[in-house]
């Protein structure tokens, strides 16, 4: 009788662990994705050469800060699950750990359950990128460097500086044009998120400048962007944070983000006048 009791507080205790792990509200996806195993950077940092790294996210955002030694494999790529069948094949006896941002983001888990229906162990390093940096960060390539330098990181403050509610973007387009200011508004959301076209900002022309071709319109000064102030928006307010890091790279400093991104536009414009099927904004 006593062992039996032992035994299911012993039972009750490791339920209660799982799934206080599973249910971590800093990280809000792992009980949807619960089937997924998950990797702690601790563990992948002291089992470091028996994983084989893989970063899932968008070349872009490989390019600013990645793992050392991590491969890029976008997990959009049509063949994702092949390229990862050629990589472990010339890893033999590795484990795969894929990873993304962390937290918020569900790449990590998406990749690890696509791998494993086409039958490929994984496991989700679903802390991401930017708990790794500060816990390894001499295990850490950033901006082309390592170790990784903590204090190149754009903190919350920084970014907040240059990111505007909807209401303070249209204004601030519109005072600096009645001012005579030099200002380009540019959307840098891919064709394929352009469901709906936004032509012009309280009447200012939109430039239409995908991200992947902005990144090398700014290296290039494609644009011409001395002297002129920039109003950037994308789809959801998420690239724009990764769009900073090039424009600090190439020391531009007169820009301004739309929080929230093209979706906000969007909306504010049907909340405006529902009736009206112009996208005037």
């Amino acid at each position: 009788m006593f062992l039996l009791k032992k035994t299911l507080l012993v039972l009750t205790l490791l339920f209660s662990t799982e799934n206080t792990f599973c249910l971590d509200q800093s990280f809000p996806h792992r009980y949807k994705y619960k089937h997924i195993p998950i990797l702690l950077p601790q563990n992948l940092n002291n089992n470091f050469d028996k994983y084989v790294i893989i970063d899932v996210r968008s070349w872009i955002e490989y390019n600013i800060i990645h793992i050392t030694g991590s491969y890029n494999i976008e997990l959009s790529k049509r063949d994702f699950t092949h390229l990862v069948s050629e990589l472990i094949n010339n890893n033999p006896n590795k484990e795969v750990a894929v990873y993304c941002n962390g937290h918020q983001c569900k790449k990590s888990y998406l990749a690890a359950e696509k791998l494993m229906k086409h039958h490929i162990s994984a496991f989700a390093m679903d802390s991401g990128i930017f708990d790794w940096v500060k816990l390894y960060p001499d295990k850490t390539n950033f901006l082309g460097k390592s170790p990784a330098n903590l204090s190149k990181l754009i903190s919350q403050e920084e970014f907040e500086s240059h990111a505007l509610t909807i209401s303070d973007f249209k204004d601030r387009i519109s005072l600096f044009n009645e001012s005579n200011h030099d200002i380009i508004v540019i959307d840098i959301r891919e064709p394929f998120q352009r469901e709906v076209e936004i032509k012009n900002i309280v009447g200012i022309q939109v430039r239409r400048i995908p991200f992947s071709n902005f990144i090398s319109a700014i290296q290039l000064n494609r644009i011409g962007i001395n002297d002129k102030i920039l109003f950037i928006f994308d789809a959801v307010g998420r690239q724009i944070y990764w769009a900073q890091y090039y424009l600090k790279m190439e020391d531009v400093q007169k820009y301004y983000f739309l929080k929230g991104g093209a979706r906000v536009l969007i909306k504010n414009m049907h909340n405006k006048d529902a009736r009206s099927p112009s996208l005037r904004l």
